[in-house]
This record gives C-alpha cells, structure tokens and sequence, in this order.
C-alpha cells in the first residue's frame, strides 16, 4: 500500500515538470522563428519606387521624415489600408510635401493627414507632373479612373500658392472618371480654389455618401480673392457631376460663390440629390451651392477656362430630390443657399424636384428654370 501511494505521488509531481519541460521547450521554439517586422516608412517608399508593383497593401501608419522620391512610372497604381484589426492606417505628411502624384489611381480604406502641397510630390512620369499648389495630399493627373474608398482626408493643405492652388486634400484633373465614395473631408484648405477636393476637365465624377466639414478656399493674393471658390468642392470644366447623399457642414469660400460646392459647366450637367448643406458661407453667392454656366469662348477674369470635349450639347443643372438647406449664409445677396448664373445661356436650365428651395437665387432667361423630377 505504500509503495502505491508512493507511485502515485511521483504520478503527480512528474505532470508540472513535464509541462514546464513543454513550456520551455515551445519557448525556444519560438526564439528560433524570426518575427515579422512592423510596417512602416521603408516599405511605404519601396513600393512607391517599384515600377513593377501596382498593388501595395498599407499594413501600419506612416509619418514622412523627410522629402518623397520620385514616383516610379506606372499606369496605375492601387493603396489599401489592412492595419490590424482592421484599423484604418494614417499616412501623415507632418507638413512636410503634398501626397501622391499618379495616372490612375485607386485608394481605399486610409487616411491622408496633415499634407502641404505648395510643394510637388510624386512624379509619375519622371519629371514634376503637378505645378506649385495642386493636391494638398493627393494629386492625380489622368486620362483614365480614379477610384477612392472609405479613405479619410484631415488637415491637408496647398498655402503660399497666391491664390493659385487647386485641391486642399485632392486634385483631379482630365479624369476620364472619378468615384469618391463614403469618404470623410474633415479641415482641409487651399490658397485657391476647392478647399477639399479640385476637379477640372474630366468626363465624368462621382461623389457619393460622402461628409465634408470644415474645408476652406481662400487667397493670399488680393486680385485673386474672389476667384476662391469652393469651399469644399470646386468643379471646372467636368462634363458630368453627380453628388449624392453627402453632408456638407461649416465649409467657407472666401470668393464670391460656393460656401460648400462651386460649379463652372459649359455644354455640361450637374445633379445633386438626398446631401444635406448646413452653416457653409460664401463671401457673395451661394452660400451652399453656386453654379456658373457659361457660354462659348468665355473667359473668367485671369483664370481660363478650358472644358474636355464630349460633354452634352448644352447645359443642365439639377437640384434633385433629398437636398436639405439650413444657416448657410452669403453676403446680402440673398442667394444664401442656391446660386445659378445662367445669364446669355438660352438653350441651359435648371431643375428643381421637387420644388424651389428658399434663399436661392437664379440669374436666367425666362423659361430655363424647370419645377420636375423627370430629370432625377
């Protein structure tokens, strides 16, 4: 009997040596297995110089430390946050330069933050695709798509650009067509025009369930001041604008037209539906929403005017179902939520679904404005 209960004492203390034998033993396991290396600055600018590479997932934030090289060229080129858990991972330009300069672009799930873009960035084609002040953090020059997702813009700006600068957070130009959809445009501001997003030229755009507040379009250069529009959003030239389920709240345009969205259409067609326009100022017109459409061979003051051909045969603008107005404000126009200057443009219009809202001011020829959702 005692030697049983002896074996089964030695049964028992036998079971902790072994484990801590197992213990061990997994531990210097894992002391032999190298460990993998946490995302950051190196890996953000290897894939920026690979030519090869197309598609680079953004695993972890980066903080630039000093100037981006140039960009290696490429057709397109794809970012994708996949920080762990999910986490959307932060590039932040510390005000150092502006962002990315590509053809085609494609961005989903990041956040580009504290961008300066006085200064070009990338270059995607081996010299300065980008003069002084376009893109405060992004800045895509290109003849096909440019498509951002769920991507976040905070505190981007173009300064010291004399009124000049074009795209507080992004700048677009000659797209053939550009989605941005459920982003976030939070504090931008440009020494220009479009305080959050600078589109000109491009086929078609698309901005979609997407938040803009606080951006701002202003000037440092005098003569230039009443030129600053947009105060998040500033169209030039497009041939098709759709924007639809955005808010836009607090944004400010110190030039004469679009506390939040500023549009100039020739042979184009803009349509807003289902956003939401609250406490956006404009210095003059529109303290919500202003839209010049102009005629032939028209030139605005010391900015040209350019459009890309294939746009429809005159202009329409419609003011769709699901628009909300409230304390915009701008000037003693009295056009503190819609202005429209459609003047000497006869075969224009406009369309309100499904009525006029108040504080709107259109300047137009007799029979251009429409009260119909047929177009929506």
């Amino acid at each position: 009997m005692a030697m049983a209960a002896s074996w089964g004492c030695k049964r028992v203390s036998a079971a902790p040596a072994m484990c801590s034998f197992l213990l061990l033993a997994f531990v210097l396991a894992l002391s032999v297995i190298p460990m993998a290396a946490a995302y950051g600055l190196d890996d953000f600018f290897a894939a920026i110089n690979d030519f090869n590479l197309i598609y680079h997932e953004v695993k972890g934030d980066v903080v630039l430390n000093a100037s981006f090289p140039q960009m290696a060229p490429r057709e397109s080129f794809t970012l994708v946050g996949k920080a762990p858990g999910g986490r959307r991972p932060v590039i932040d330009g510390a005000f150092k330069e502006g962002g990315l300069i590509t053809v085609a672009l494609t961005l989903r799930n990041l956040q580009f933050r504290n961008f300066n873009g006085t200064q070009p960035i990338f270059s995607a084609l081996g010299h300065d695709l980008a003069g002084q002040g376009n893109g405060g953090a992004v800045y895509s020059q290109s003849a096909g798509s440019v498509l951002i997702e769920s991507t976040v813009f905070l505190n981007n700006q173009v300064t010291g650009a004399g009124g000049m600068g074009a795209g507080g957070a992004l700048s677009i130009p000659f797209a053939t067509l550009y989605t941005i959809t459920n982003c976030t445009f939070d504090g931008n501001r440009v020494d220009g025009i479009g305080g959050a997003i600078a589109s000109s030229n491009c086929i078609r755009g698309e901005i979609l369930r997407s938040s803009f507040s606080r951006n701002s379009a202003f000037s440092t250069k005098g003569a230039y001041k009443r030129y600053a529009t947009g105060g998040a959003i500033d169209i030039y030239g497009d041939n098709v604008t759709v924007i639809t389920g955005c808010s836009f709240t607090g944004n400010k345009a110190a030039g004469r037209r679009g506390g939040a969205v500023s549009m100039m259409l020739y042979l184009a067609e803009a349509t807003i539906s289902g956003s939401k326009f609250e406490k956006n100022a404009a210095a003059t017109y529109g303290g919500a929403v202003g839209v010049r459409v102009v005629p032939g061979r028209f030139m605005e003051g010391n900015r040209g005017f350019a459009r890309y051909k294939g746009g429809p045969p005159r202009s329409r603008v419609n003011f769709c179902r699901g628009n909300t107005y409230s304390r915009n404000v701008a000037g003693s126009s009295g056009a503190e939520n819609i202005y429209v200057d459609m003047r000497n443009n006869s075969g224009s219009g406009v369309t309100f679904c499904p009525s006029e809202p108040p504080l709107a001011l259109i300047e137009a020829e007799t029979g251009t404005v429409t009260i119909s959702c047929a177009s929506c």
